[in-house]
């Protein structure tokens, strides 16, 4: 009996190691997304309401590009399961759109009209470490799942702040003068949290090409990490207008004190890519 079961685990043992196998391949991917704090949009709309007569405020916080380049090893415990570990250098470029309307016309028809547009430019790299399991389904494979967790270890984000500012002034409701202002300056967001984390979830397929697999996937990161994210550079503070002061140290304190329920400390980076990878060396 003790021999059939040392048999027994010696081969099941045996058939183990057999389907073990591990995988390198480089990686590429593309896609999109954006550093987002939904208490920069609450707060606009705050102060919006303080002087709703006069006041309009709007904020667009737009996707932008997304761009990776790296490794993978995939080690593949059986047939179904594997773990995967990748190392990538990637880019986002994204704006922040703010337009603001102030009208200070009295009942005489008196006063001046302000409009001020700003484009925000935010440009950031990091580096990503993926932890995955992921999980075929079929001897094919054809169709795989995966998740775990990203570390992201970020590069100071750039902003480039491009705004024009507009005074119209009137007399008894009669425009009389027009003034225009632009301001225009580039700048480090020195003040923005790394490491950072994302969950990451993503769903796949596989071809072979030239007897090689080839992995596409569909990758989800969703950000799990919030920061605050502005600039400490003093003459940014001294050259931006009303709307992009915000992302400096007297513009978001000036946000927090006009809406202090809304404090700019939530910043996340989440992004949605497609990611291929081709196998170069299988043992």
């Amino acid at each position: 009996m003790k021999k059939i079961i040392v048999s027994g685990i010696l081969t099941i043992t045996a058939l183990n190691l057999s389907a073990q196998s591990f995988e390198i391949s480089p990686k590429l991917s593309f896609g999109t997304g954006r550093i987002h704090s939904k208490n920069l949009t609450e707060s606009f709309n705050q102060r919006n309401a303080i002087k709703s007569d006069v006041l309009t405020w709007n904020v667009k916080q737009k996707f932008g590009f997304t761009f990776s380049i790296g490794g993978c090893f995939q080690y593949n415990i059986n047939q179904n399961i594997a773990v995967i570990g990748e190392l990538s250098f990637n880019s986002l470029r994204q704006k922040i759109i703010i337009d603001y309307f102030e009208n200070d016309i009295d009942g005489s028809g008196d006063g001046d009209k302000k409009t001020i547009t700003s484009e925000a430019k935010i440009k950031t790299t990091w580096l990503g470490f993926p932890l995955l399991a992921q999980y075929s389904f079929g001897d094919e494979q054809k169709l795989r799942i995966m998740g775990g967790l990203e570390f992201m270890f970020m590069g100071v984000p750039k902003i480039e702040s491009d705004e024009t500012k507009t005074t119209e002034t009137y007399v008894s409701n009669a425009l009389v003068d027009t003034k225009t202002e632009v301001a225009r300056i580039s700048t480090t967001l020195n003040e923005f949290k790394s490491p950072r984390t994302n969950f990451l979830l993503g769903i796949g397929t596989t071809f072979n090409v030239s007897d090689r697999n080839l992995y596409l996937d569909l990758r989800f990161h969703l950000p799990l990490t919030k920061s605050q994210m502005y600039t400490t550079d003093w003459v940014y503070d001294d050259i931006a207008f009303k709307n992009n002061e915000v992302f400096s140290v007297w513009g978001k304190s000036d946000a927090e004190l006009d809406a202090p329920q809304y404090r700019l400390d939530d910043y996340k980076l989440g992004t949605i890519d497609i990611v291929v990878r081709y196998v170069l060396f299988k043992k």
